[in-house]
This record gives C-alpha cells, structure tokens and sequence, in this order.
C-alpha cells in the first residue's frame, strides 16, 4: 500500500510539473488571451443597445422558455470569435504536452483555466463593466441636455 501510495504521489507530482511547465512556455498567450476577452466583453457590452425599458418589456407576451431568445451578449459571432484563440491554445498546448510525454492530467490541470478564464472574464467582468460604462454615457449625455 505504501508503494502504491507512493507511486500515485509521484505521478501526481509529475502531473503538476509538466502543468507547470505547459502553463509557463503559454503564459504570454494565456495573458493576451484573458486581456483580449475582457476587453472584447467591454467593447460589446459599451455598444449594445440597451435593455428593453421594464413598461415596455410589461407590453410584450410573455415568451415561454424554450422560445426564449439567446442573449446577445453571447450569440454565434460573438462566441465564435471569442473561442477562436482558445480552440488554437487548445491546440498547440496538446501538441507541445505530446512532445513532452506529459499525463493527459498535466494537460487538463494547464488547459482547465487556460480556457475557462477568458470566457469568464469576458462574460463576469468585461461585458458588465461596458454596459455601466454605457449607461454612465447616456446618463451624462443626458444631463448635459438637460443643462442646456
């Protein structure tokens, strides 16, 4: 039992080094990947229209779930173009861990939050942050009207 115990500490560790070792030799594209979404996020959320006034989403039917429309903020382009350097990292980081004979592990422990992150950040962080930055743009626009 002690040897098995040993012998699964081992791999584990090998499994966490060769991470790593994947996530240091990506790190320039895993940054510029998470700054990338955000940024996307704030352009998209800055120039979507706003949402439908509250009185006037009151006067449309009610639409049952499985017609519900897919938000914007995450249709077909949109993912698609956010998960286009993803799918490319995903890529080079299998090809780069076969050529370092690493675990299948190691891979997972490097391309788990290598690809989840962007996604979160573009949809938790950067598209929330454009939209108040919309909103704070009409607000000011219309008190300078106002003024006027």
């Amino acid at each position: 039992r002690v040897l098995a115990a040993a012998i699964g500490l081992r791999s584990c560790m090998s499994s966490l080094a060769a991470a790593r070792q994947l996530l240091e030799e990506f790190r320039l594209w895993v940054k510029w990947y998470n700054l990338g979404a955000a940024t996307l996020g704030i352009a998209f959320g800055a120039t979507d229209p706003p949402p439908v006034s509250a009185r006037a989403a009151a006067l449309q039917p009610p639409q049952l779930p499985w017609h519900a429309k897919h938000p914007k903020e995450l249709g077909f382009w949109r993912q698609l173009l956010l998960t286009a350097p993803g799918i490319t990292l995903a890529l080079r980081l299998g090809r780069r861990a076969r050529e370092l004979a690493a675990p299948p592990s190691a891979l997972v422990l490097a391309a788990g939050p290598a690809l989840s992150v962007p996604l979160l950040a573009y949809v938790m962080v950067g598209y929330p942050l454009g939209a108040e930055l919309r909103l704070w743009a009409m607000q000011r626009q219309q008190q300078q009207q106002q003024q006027q």
